[in-house]
């Protein structure tokens, strides 16, 4: 992304962008199932390894030209980590699980961690097992029946075909369940829920956007490579979900990507923005309290 100025590159394309050399893809859609593999096939399998090497040579002479090594770095470990979050910190941030009952909250929380269990059983890619959409579903089903979970399950038919008849069982005890599955798994709960942010915020939200774009344009980046929109979200949620119940405010509370170097650039002018819409802030969290039917202190 910082090199080519594109967050979609195959192989093939980024080969012929930094080495100038032009990767064979005739074979691609061939017939890997056969065997013996043709000798094209062969090769076309060699040659995806054998220019790993030199490409990362010449990425990383380009990355540390540029001064940005240590950064992206700092994005593998992140990337990295938020494969390996907690099922509790997963659920957090679930856009729509503020809206889930005490026993639905349970179901999704056991849902993550048992998916998080089969990905590492299977050693499979998150793709091919059930979506964050497909999990809401399943924790949202008024009764446990195997027809109703195959209809949730609708869009995952990799995993319909594949691992329904392994796992389905398991997951019905879950779904049945939760707590004993909950009890395991519920760790840190220091905090709760974060809820969703209101249409009120929308002229805070579209200031730190804004700050985003600034901060980007003076590095010569795309807004994007910065910050995608849902972390900026992330953060408004707990800096109000803070000044709602009179928590104090701290880095720590922000999700790991905030931890990293984007914060480090981003935050000074967030909290610049937050100083200047101080009144805006105030609104909001008025707002917020009054739909919960808190009472604001004097």
């Amino acid at each position: 992304d910082f090199i080519m100025n594109s967050t979609q590159m195959g192989l093939a394309a980024l080969l012929n962008a930094v080495c100038g050399f032009s990767l064979d893809k005739s074979v691609t859609r061939s017939d890997w199932l056969r065997r013996p593999l043709s000798d094209e096939q062969l090769e076309y399998a060699a040659l995806d390894v054998w220019f790993l090497a030199p490409l990362f040579n010449e990425l990383f002479d380009r990355l540390v030209q540029r001064c940005i090594w240590d950064e992206v770095i700092e994005d593998c470990q992140w990337i990295y980590h938020n494969d390996h979050v907690s099922p509790i910190h997963k659920v957090r941030w679930t856009p729509d699980a503020w809206y889930l009952s005490p026993v639905q909250l349970q179901r999704l929380v056991s849902l993550y961690a048992w998916r998080q269990d089969f990905l590492h059983r299977k050693n499979i890619p998150k793709a091919w097992s059930l979506s964050d959409v497909s999990l809401y579903r399943l924790a949202c089903l008024s009764t446990i029946e195997k027809a109703q979970l195959r209809n949730a399950l609708g869009s995952d038919q990799r995993f319909l075909s594949k691992y329904w008849n392994s796992e389905s069982s398991s997951i019905v005890e879950m779904l049945e369940a939760p707590e004993m599955y909950w009890a395991s798994v519920k760790g840190d709960t220091q905090w709760g829920q974060v809820p969703p942010l209101s249409p009120s915020v929308r002229p805070l939200l579209k200031q730190l956007k804004s700050s985003v774009v600034k901060v980007a344009s003076g590095l010569n980046w795309r807004s994007e490579q910065l910050s995608r929109k849902k972390w900026v979200n992330q953060w408004l949620r707990i800096f109000l979900y803070c000044q709602l119940n009179d928590l104090t405010f701290e880095k720590a509370l922000l999700p790991a990507v905030w931890q990293s170097w984007r914060g480090d650039l981003l935050l000074p002018e967030f909290n610049r923005v937050m100083i200047k819409e101080i009144e805006g802030v105030a609104h909001s969290v008025k707002g917020l309290r009054a739909s919960r039917g808190v009472n604001l202190k004097r």
